[in-house]
């Protein structure tokens, strides 16, 4: 090799060694670093680790958070001289440094102990609107409670309660004296937006005697929404089917009604009123309210359902907009009342007030016009004196409720009682079928249901006494808007529905029950206005129920003489009288019917095969076959009902193309 060629090799050799010992070198001071690092920051983690042993074990609870905070600072900044003295020197000395402050400041910042004490005991109460019995709290460690906010939670402790200080939440409160050598406090658990870990426990002094732990559980809004559009019924009211539910119940469903536009002298601001008092978790129903009071009848208004649980957590249904009816008195005095109400909330001044006053005395005073009614006395004797000695604006407000009512008791009198009270029983056995149990207390609201809509029949036949003869002859039927019912018809559904309930069968009751409450909140308390053909259809369904009431009473009371085997003089006797008897109702029945068929145009086939029944099971009889006289009168009572059927059918039709007005 050439002499330079040598020359430039060694120096190639000696710049590459020159590179490898830099290599090495640093390679070997990162090692080094690394090793002063991890021995600058071992102390600060034990530490840390220390503590959350200490806290994992239940050893300690925060008595002064401030404390600990501290603590966490002073280990920061631990942390970062550390760091910073990690390439340098860093002497036992300098953890020593941090090491005592905050083991200091953790040791006076917490409540030492371990385990619950037996003597020590807690309870959490949710709100009577839950439902739910009260449980012991669990202690920590253990799977944890909820408890619902609003609760009540409360500490005990058997012993002397002297020194004794229990936290909740960061509040510290001693325990009170209960009188029987030991000591008790109870605190309320505060709302919470979602859930939440919540500790409480009891110290004596830095001692902790007990520890609990427990998770706050908030209350969710309820859900409301309309599954209907409004209705409006024959009474004026309005229908609102709605669906609802609440984790632990609805307490109360409220309209709200606010006008849509401003009206001249009427108020703006909204109206709410309480619709229904369900407190059940799920609500599937429609509930009926009459809003014709409100100053805004006849105009359009935006109404929504608001639905409020017991934690006072309200929802809203999607705003409907409608307009509100109006209701229209024919007595003359109510009439009056009313008038006298408009020109209070209108103009209340001197003269509204000093006239409203005496017409509301002049009223009471002429008992014989409202069948001396105690109540209406009352209430316009009443409102009269107020108005005179205090003509404030809220004897004003008080009276528009006064005389509204007032002036619907005069208007619909006893029957329009009646027909509330049964209204009312329904909309209570409604939603006693809704809540959970059920059985005794919607067993009690379905008889009470019973007793009202008997009373409400017994007004009605009191009402129809009162009518023209014409009319009471009539015997007109019960009318809504589509159908003709008769009280049997409302009687046997509400039988039905009972039978259903005492079988356990509450969602079936509750669907057979939403038809009656319709028909019901349809229910007309007067004659309908028919036209000529509809009145001779009711007419001939009036003969015709009659003529099958009385043949199904024929036939009952004739049930127990055909299969009767006489075997003595006195039920040969009996049996003669029994049949006797019978052959006259049965030749009265007939007689009836043929009556019936010279009056009027019914069904031609089915009432000559009806007859010829009839007269065959008279017959019968005579001859005393009684096999085929309860064959005979079977055959009478099918046909007559199903030619009732027919006529029933033919007036529903009429009804649902035109509508009788009211």
């Amino acid at each position: 090799m050439p002499r330079s060629h040598q020359k430039k090799f060694r120096k190639f050799l000696a710049s590459r060694k020159t590179r490898l010992a830099h290599l090495y070198g640093g390679l070997s001071a990162h090692r080094t670093w690394r090793s002063d690092m991890a021995r600058a920051l071992a102390v600060p983690v034990l530490m840390l680790a220390v503590y959350g042993l200490f806290w994992a074990l239940d050893s300690f609870s925060f008595l002064y958070l401030s404390l600990h905070g501290a603590a966490a600072a002073l280990w920061l900044l631990w942390v970062v001289q550390a760091v910073r003295g990690a390439l340098g020197f860093w002497s036992h000395r300098a953890h020593l440094r941090f090491f005592l402050p905050i083991a200091v400041l953790v040791a006076l910042g917490a409540c030492w102990g371990s385990g619950v004490s037996l003597a020590a005991k807690a309870w959490g109460t949710p709100p009577s609107y839950a439902h739910v019995p009260a449980a012991p709290l669990s202690e920590k460690g253990a799977s944890s409670h909820r408890v619902l906010e609003g609760s009540l939670v409360q500490v005990s402790w058997q012993g002397e309660p002297e020194d004794l200080v229990v936290s909740f939440n960061g509040r510290e409160e001693k325990l009170d004296d209960a009188g029987d050598g030991g000591g008790n406090k109870t605190f309320i658990v505060p709302s919470a937006a979602q859930k939440k870990d919540v500790s409480l426990f009891l110290r004596r002094g830095w001692h902790r005697l007990a520890l609990w732990t427990f998770e706050v559980k908030p209350d969710t809004p309820p859900h409301i929404s309309l599954i209907e559009t409004p209705e409006l019924t024959v009474r004026k009211s309005i229908r609102f089917a709605y669906e609802a539910q609440d984790d632990y119940g609805v307490e109360s469903i409220s309209v709200r009604v606010l006008p849509t536009t401003a009206q001249k002298g009427l108020p703006t601001d909204p109206v709410e009123i309480v619709l229904e008092r369900p407190s059940a978790k799920q609500i599937k129903t429609a509930s009926y309210i009459d809003l014709t009071a409100l100053p805004w009848a006849g105009f359009p208004v935006t109404i929504q359902l608001i639905a409020t649980d017991g934690a006072g957590n309200r929802s809203s249904s999607l705003p409907k907009v409608l307009a509100l009816p109006t209701r229209t008195f024919h007595n003359p005095f109510a009439r009056a009342l009313i008038e006298e109400r408009q020109k209070l909330l209108g103009q209340p001044d001197v003269s509204s007030r000093e006239e409203a006053a005496n017409v509301m005395a002049g009223i009471a005073r002429q008992q014989g016009l409202y069948h001396g009614d105690k109540v209406v006395m009352m209430a316009l004797r009443a409102g009269a004196v107020r108005l005179v000695l205090a003509p404030t604006t809220e004897t004003i407000e008080s009276l528009d409720s006064l005389l509204w009512q007032t002036a619907l008791r005069l208007e619909e009198g006893a029957m329009g009682r009646a027909r509330s009270d049964l209204a009312e029983a329904e909309r209570d056995f409604s939603l006693a079928l809704m809540r959970e149990p059920m059985a005794d207390e919607a067993v009690a609201h379905w008889l009470r249901l019973q007793e009202m809509m008997t009373r409400y029949f017994d007004v009605l036949e009191d009402e129809r006494a009162k009518q023209p003869p014409a009319l009471q002859e009539l015997d007109w039927p019960l009318a809504t808007a589509q159908e003709m019912l008769y009280p049997e018809d409302l009687q046997n559904r509400l039988l039905e529905i009972g039978a259903l309930l005492k079988k356990g069968n509450g969602h079936e009751a509750r669907e057979l029950l939403a038809p009656l409450q319709k028909q019901i909140e349809n229910l007309r308390t007067t004659p309908p206005d028919l036209t000529p053909d509809q009145a001779h259809l009711a007419q001939q369904i009036s003969a015709l129920r009659a003529l099958v009431r009385g043949q199904k009473s024929l036939n009952e009371e004739l049930s127990p003489l055909l299969t009767l085997r006489p075997a003595s003089a006195v039920e040969r006797k009996t049996l003669a009288t029994g049949i006797t008897h019978a052959l006259a109702q049965q030749q009265l029945l007939l007689a009836a019917l043929r009556e019936v068929i010279s009056q009027a145009t019914l069904p031609t086939e089915e009432i000559k095969a009806a007859v010829e029944s009839m007269r065959r099971a008279a017959l019968s009889l005579q001859k005393k076959e009684m096999k085929d006289v309860g064959v005979r009168q079977e055959e009478a009572l099918a046909l007559l009902q199903n030619a009732l059927l027919t006529l029933s059918d033919q007036i529903k039709h009429s009804l649902a193309a035109k509508a009788p007005e009211k």
